[in-house]
Parts: C-alpha cells; structure tokens; sequence
C-alpha cells in the first residue's frame, strides 16, 4: 500500500510538472504575456542579487491582489460593502487578469543552476519580451524603486513616462512592489473610462492603497481576540483614513474616495469606545459629507445608475436633520432621483436651526439618552393610574433614572430638549416618565393589534422618512442576539419579517394593516428584522395605549 502511493504521489507531481510545461509551451507560442523582467538590486551600495528576486516576485503577487481587490464577479459599477463577508470592490468592467509566465512568480533550482533564470533568458530569445525591468535599492530604510516598460498598453495620465519611471520612495519591498503593481495596473485602463479617466496615476494608487489597508483592517477585526489585535487592526484604519483624507483635501476627482472616506467614517463609529456624543456628531456630519459629496458626483457620470449601500447609509444619515417625507425605498431608486429626494436634507449640518427641536412629541421622532452616543426612534405612549410613559426599548433609553433626550445627541439639531427619565426597565422594554408641558401623540397608531399572523402585512413608523412596509414570515422567534453600547442582549417573543427601515430606526411602532401596533422595532439584519410584540407586556403591566 506504501508503495502504490508514493507512486501515486510521484505520478502527481510529473503531471502537474507536464501541465507547468504545457503552459510554457503554449505562452511561447501563442500569447505574448507581461512579464516582470530582471531587476537589479542593490542594499547600501553592496549588490543584492537575492532581494531584487524577491521583489520582483512580489511584484507578481501584488498584482493579483489588485486584480482580486477590483474584479467583482458579480459587481457593478461603484459597489462595495463593508459587511463581514460582503465583496469589497470597484468593478473595473474591461479588466482582466493579465497572462503572465509561471516562471515570473518561481525560483527553480537544479544541481546548483537557478533553473528559472536560464528558461527565462531562453524564452526573451524566443519571444520580443513585453516586459517591465528596472533597479530595486534599499538605502537604509527607504526603498528606491525605478522601472521601464516599453511597451505599455496606454497610460491615462500623459506624465507617466515608462521609460524611465521613478516611484515614490517607499519604507518596504512590500509597499514598493504594490506601488509599482498599482502602477502597471493602471496603465491598462482605457483612457476613455468612464469612472477614471479625469483621475491621475497617483491618486489611483493612493486610492488603491487606502482600500486594500482598509480590506486588511475588516478581515483583522473580524479575526481580533485581544486588545493588541484590535489595536493592530484599529492602526490600518487610521492608514486607510489618513490616505483618503489626502485625497478629499487635494480635492481628487476619483469619486470612490469620497465613498470609501464615508464608509471609513461610519467604522470609526461603530468600533469608537468613546461615549462623547460631540465626537460621534462630528464622525457622522463627516460621513455624511463625504457620502453626499460621492453621490452627486456618482449622478453626474450615470444618473440612471444605484448605488444601494451607499443611498441606504446616506438616508439614515439625513434622517438626523429631518428628511422629506417618501414612501420610495431610496436604497433602490436611481441615484438621480435619490438626490432629488432628499435634497433638502443634504444641506451643511451646521446650518440646522431650532427648527429641528420637537415641541411635540410623536412616534417616529429621533430619540437617545442624555450620556451615550446611540440614537434610535419613538416608539409609542401609554398611561397607568393617570401617570403617562414612553414605551421604549431599554437598549435605546438606558437604565432606570437615565435621562433621555429628543433629537438623540448624535442627531442633527440645535437644542436636545430632555424629554424624560428612564422610571422602569422590565425586559426587553423600557418605560419613560414624561417632562410637564410636553405634548405627545400617538399619530396614526389606532389601537393595540391581536397575536400577528404569518404572511399579514406590517408597516413601520420611521424616523421622518415615511414609513415602510414588510411582511410577517415567522412569529414566536426566540433567542436573538444582537450587540448594544452596553454588551450583548438576548431577545425573545420576536415576531421576524423580511427587512424594514433603516438604522436610527430602532425602538420605532410596527403597525399591522389596520393601523394597530404590534410591536417596536428591535433588530435588523440585510434582509430580516425583528419585532419585539407589546401586547402581553402591556396587559401584564396594566398599561393602556393613549388615544
């Protein structure tokens, strides 16, 4: 049995030598690929012949990480996603991956003989080579990288000169090989596209850079488990946003660093231990900005165009100053009518006035507590023995003798008027008392609705949006867990539908088609959201819906 399979594995390894041959054989004759020639390196002064080899071989590598970082299979124009297992990508439509020699990527010796180095100076031979050769010296720290390539394919910006190119000084073989990667892979864009052809090599490359540490930052948090991975991971954060804040200074016309600077934004957020609502504010004014900043530029080179993700984040964004009411789903609607639509909302934060102060009080309101940097939605008001309540989500208001403010402090407004304080948590559910001289609504909520119904229609009552509409698919749902400011949170009772609103919209009135709430909003995922049902706790607490 031993032998058979050594000579099963020897039999292996000669077929998969055969196909690394035939492919040779095929390249020589048929294709005329890129390929990374020799380099010249030199450290200090004092040849390197083995640190040139190294980089030009991470050359190779780096440009399939590029390729990988910009071909989204099923991508279009402009999408990527910051979500755990979401492809982040810029699709570049006409891009594919260059063929290039195997031996490029390999080192193969033999008795002593550098195998490789003898085939490929057989093959320039053979073949007029296409190929990129240059000098690699590293001089201390600084890695100085100069390449030619005679024969690009076109260059967008007339000032590359392939020559004799010179790149920036890097402090790695790593980031100089990315660099000059970075830099063969956008000499092959089409000058005319549509996306980059106003952008310079440098930009793009800055850009590049950005999202590629900005992919690493995703995967390293997501792998995270003690404080100094986290630390590690937070540091190519600030990497990619220090690169992207260059760019939006510069004022670059590669409108997907404006994007990527909004996504950075609302990162640092949501991963921020700082619980000053002053810092939050200013993290989402500048999110906002950056993503509105994206969006218009994004409509002018195709208004018939979408970008979801982004015109989902943005509504939730503009939903803090008060946005017009819709009853679109302005995640899906074309970039051209999303900007029309919320365009009175997309006006410079600081311009708010006291206009956005809720005299009255009324569900669907932006609502938060006094100390924390979490904002979420009213949900509805109740009264027992003459004493009237807020009907709220702990996770939302806080813990008992917590203040509670409208609009939440990380939303857009002049004055965040102290509507109450926290009187009782039970649960899930959170009851306010109410401040003296507030008037409070139960605007459109028509009474309590009986036990929900599997496939029955459901409306919520969104922050200033409008509302939005879903289905029922399952009832009696248990054992959700979902992240709060103040840890983990088990939730039971839940009745599940297919999404509804957007983020903010948390804690706000779930109406069945009748107009009678069934619950609040407690949860959402990309495609579900959760309910948490009001009616037992209300009977169990004597509670009555106000009229």
């Amino acid at each position: 049995m031993i032998e058979i399979g050594v000579k099963a594995l020897y039999t292996i390894i000669l077929f998969a030598v055969t196909l690394f041959c035939l492919r040779e054989a095929w390249l020589v004759w048929f294709e005329h690929p890129l390929q990374i020639g020799q380099f010249v390196g030199t450290k200090d002064g004092a040849d390197a012949p083995s640190m040139a080899d190294s980089f030009r071989r991470l050359v190779v590598q780096q440009q399939n990480v590029l390729f990988d970082l910009y071909k989204g299979a099923d991508s279009k124009p402009g999408e990527f996603r910051v979500s755990s297992g979401d492809v982040l990508t810029i699709h570049l439509a006409d891009l594919v991956r260059m063929p290039g020699s195997s031996l490029d990527s390999l080192k193969i010796e033999a008795a002593g003989i550098n195998v490789t180095s003898v085939l490929t100076t057989l093959r320039r031979w053979i073949v007029a080579p296409n190929e990129i050769t240059g000098s690699v010296d590293l001089i201390g720290t600084q890695v100085i990288v100069s390449a030619n390539w005679t024969n690009p394919p076109h260059t967008s910006d007339r000032r590359t000169a392939w020559q004799m190119l010179v790149l920036p000084t890097q402090a790695t073989l790593q980031a100089a090989s990315f660099d000059l990667a970075c830099r063969i892979l956008f000499a092959r864009i089409p000058p005319d596209d549509v996306w980059l052809k106003d952008v310079s090599e440098s930009d793009f490359c800055t850009f590049s850079t950005a999202l590629f540490k900005f992919r690493a930052y995703l995967t390293a948090r997501s792998l995270a488990v003690n404080e100094a991975d986290t630390k590690a991971a937070n540091e190519l954060l600030q990497t990619a946003q220090r690169l992207i804040d260059r760019l939006v200074v510069d004022k670059s016309n590669l409108i997907f660093a404006y994007k990527l600077g909004g996504y950075i934004e609302l990162e640092q957020v949501a991963s921020s231990t700082n619980p000053d609502p002053n810092v939050i504010k200013r993290q989402l004014d500048k999110a906002q900005a950056l993503l509105s900043d994206y969006m218009k530029q994004f409509a002018k080179h195709d208004p018939s165009a979408s970008d979801a993700d982004v015109q989902e984040k943005l509504a939730s964004l503009v939903t803090r100053g008060g946005a017009p009411q819709t009853a679109e789903n302005l995640g899906q609607v074309d970039a051209s009518t999303f900007l029309q639509t919320v365009n009175s909302a997309l006006k410079d934060t600081t311009s708010q006035n006291a206009s956005n102060t809720p005299l009255v009080l009324r569900p669907g309101t932006s609502i938060g507590p006094a100390e924390g940097k979490t904002a979420g939605t009213f949900g509805c008001f109740v009264e027992k023995d003459g004493r009237k309540f807020l009907l709220s989500l702990a996770y939302i208001v806080g813990a008992v003798g917590d203040s509670v403010v409208s609009p939440a402090l990380i939303d857009v407004a002049a004055e965040h008027r102290k509507i109450g304080k926290v009187a009782d948590v039970d649960g899930a559910f959170a009851l306010v008392t109410i401040e003296s001289g507030l008037e409070i609504r139960n605007d459109q909520i028509k009474g309590v609705a009986p036990d929900p119904r599997l496939n029955s229609a459901v409306r919520l009552i969104g922050r200033n949006m409008g509302t939005s509409k879903a289905v029922i698919t399952a009832v009696e749902v248990d054992g959700l867990r979902i992240e709060t400011e103040h840890g983990s949170l088990v939730l039971n009772g839940l009745v599940e539908t297919n999404r509804i609103g957007l983020p903010g919209d948390g804690g706000g009135p779930v109406l069945d088609d009748a107009g009678q709430l069934i619950g609040l909003l407690a949860a959402s995922s990309t495609t579900t959201s959760y309910v948490m049902v009001v009616k037992a706790f209300l009977d169990r607490k004597g509670l009555k819906l106000i009229q």
